[in-house]
């Protein structure tokens, strides 16, 4: 089958959408479960990619060229970054596994955006492509703003079970081994928060300061602390605060929440700082330190696997 037919019979699975719109979208980020480089021939095939699916932003402003609308609700930064290279067989696949109804973006490496809805199994997004060596920005979504587990499959082969039209199984890769397995991320203060960075000096109005997040995450935050800290978090912090001290002999940070939560900070001496019920109210964290001038990342998570509306409090006249 030639390339033009190819992308032809793809019309029927996947919308091509045009680069040129402004959305919340954005494959310059950082992707927040990580990146992976695949050759063609990759074992295991499907590779495997665990991953919480959804996000704040409505993605219907994603028009195709066609002037059809895409669906759901994303993060702003990607969820994956692939770096592929192609070789061995005629399409690539990328579907989602998960208990809800989720959808599925990609940036290309042409820098066409594609998108799909239910072409897989049940209510779950389908992708195929000519593949193309290069950077796939990816995106799970969920029609419904809500934030199940899920997995991202990408495939060389069909979906419904056929095998690659070239007929042949694949070849191992040129090294002579599959590629590693992904390795477990942790919180990573480098990656840009997904709420926004703030700046404030000593004596800043209104006290408290507030931002609104959406707590939590798929990172068990005890993993990485001995069991000292509880709760879930996300990768990418949720908050950056530029802060200059000089007025106030402490600095709290607080989290109002009808959830249970937990608070993580990486201070600006790369210390790392997490509570989960010293606050008065509920079951909500309270951290206070020496005001220190710098970059503080600030993660908010919930003690179950689940994602919540919270507002973080940061004040020097906190008094609760």
């Amino acid at each position: 089958m030639n390339i033009l037919s190819r992308i032809a019979g793809m019309a029927a699975i996947a919308t091509v959408l045009m680069a040129s719109p402004v959305f919340a979208q954005d494959w310059t980020l950082n992707p927040t479960y990580g990146e992976y480089s695949l050759s063609s021939g990759f074992t295991p095939d499907p590779y495997r990619i665990d991953l919480t699916a959804g996000g704040p932003n409505d993605v219907s402003g994603i028009t195709t060229d066609t002037g059809t609308y895409c669906a759901g609700f994303a993060a702003e930064a990607p969820d994956v970054r692939l770096f592929f290279d192609e070789g061995f067989f005629d399409e690539i696949n990328f579907t989602v596994e998960s208990s809800g109804d989720t959808t599925l973006i990609i940036n290309d490496p042409n820098g066409n955006w594609w998108c799909d809805d239910d072409s897989g199994a049940g209510l779950q997004p389908m992708l195929r492509f000519v593949p193309l060596s290069g950077q796939y920005d990816i995106w799970v979504g969920t029609f419904n703003n809500e934030y199940p587990s899920a997995q991202l499959l990408i495939s060389e082969f069909d979906p419904t079970g056929s095998t690659s039209s070239s007929g042949n199984p694949p070849p191992p890769p040129s090294s002579g081994n599959p590629p590693p397995p992904p390795q477990q991320a942790g919180p990573d203060w480098t990656l840009d928060p997904a709420f926004g960075t703030f700046a404030l000096n000593s004596g800043f109005t209104p006290d408290p300061y507030y931002v609104d997040v959406l707590a939590g995450g798929s990172i068990a935050i005890s993993d990485f602390t001995g069991g000292e800290c509880a709760g879930h978090i996300a990768r990418a912090p949720d908050v950056r605060l530029n802060f200059e001290g000089g007025n106030f002999a402490e600095l709290f940070f607080s989290v109002d929440a009808t959830d249970d939560t937990t608070l993580v900070i990486n201070d600006p001496y790369g210390e790392w700082w997490c509570d989960d019920d010293s606050g008065n109210e509920g079951l909500n964290p309270l951290i206070r330190m020496t005001p220190d001038s710098g970059q503080y990342d600030i993660w908010i998570g919930t003690y179950q696997e689940e994602m919540a509306p919270a507002r973080l409090a940061i004040s020097e006249l906190y008094s609760h």
